[in-house]
């Protein structure tokens, strides 16, 4: 911070006007000193009158839903999906993180609530970034963690989480791709990511490969 000062009542978030860039952070006078090349050290003392209190600053932000959920498959590589009956399409086991909740711990909390099923939560294998669709107003962000193979002994294990789920059952991968939608992308993901040990990052509908921004 500037000469060590803090203006009475601040915070320290530079919470600036609705603008981006470096910009956003800079006051009317220190543009104007920049503009005539009369660039001086400067004090946030200076500069407080063009900024947003912290909380306004951050209410104004974008923000984005939070799920996570387990990618299960048992010993012929089929993926296990589960049937909301609250819903049209099947789905990975998962659900909305809870607030202040770690994707993962969300993962393993979700999978016990819907499968009855206590098991470690392995690696992230997909993060997918979902725009914002009626009748959702946000973006939705998922984190897809292994949940590992399900053997013939653990499978009767599951116990369905019979107010919200009708069914459950291990589909191939193209099958279960077909049933889940538009998330579909995340088995082929999923798979490539245990394959190569690299979480795999998912845009929509299909895998970002690098590449300059569209």
């Amino acid at each position: 911070m500037p000469n060590g000062r803090r203006p009475s009542g601040a915070s320290g978030v530079r919470a600036g006007r609705r603008r981006t860039g470096s910009s956003a952070y800079m006051s009317r006078s220190l543009r104007a000193a920049h503009g005539r090349r009369r660039v001086r050290a400067a004090t946030l003392a200076d500069v407080t009158g063009d900024y947003l209190p912290p909380e306004q600053w951050y209410a104004q932000l974008p923000s984005a839903y939070v799920a996570a959920c387990a990618f299960f498959t048992d010993e012929r590589g089929h993926v296990l999906l589960v049937k909301p009956n609250y819903r049209d399409r099947w789905l990975f086991p998962g659900g909305h993180a809870e607030e202040d909740e770690f994707p993962h711990v969300a993962c393993a909390r979700e999978v016990r609530e819907e499968l009855g099923l206590d098991v470690p939560i392995g690696d992230l294998l997909v993060v997918h970034w979902s725009p914002s669709a009626p009748p959702r107003p946000r973006p939705m962000v998922t984190w897809v963690f292994d949940g590992g193979v399900l053997d013939a002994a653990r499978s009767p294990e599951i116990r369905l989480q019979e107010d919200e789920l009708d069914a459950s059952a291990f589909f191939e991968p193209k099958e279960a791709a077909d049933l889940l939608g538009y998330t579909g992308v995340r088995v082929a993901a999923a798979f490539e990511a245990r394959a190569t040990g690299r979480t795999v990052y998912v845009t929509h509908d299909e895998v970002y490969r690098g590449g300059a921004p569209s």
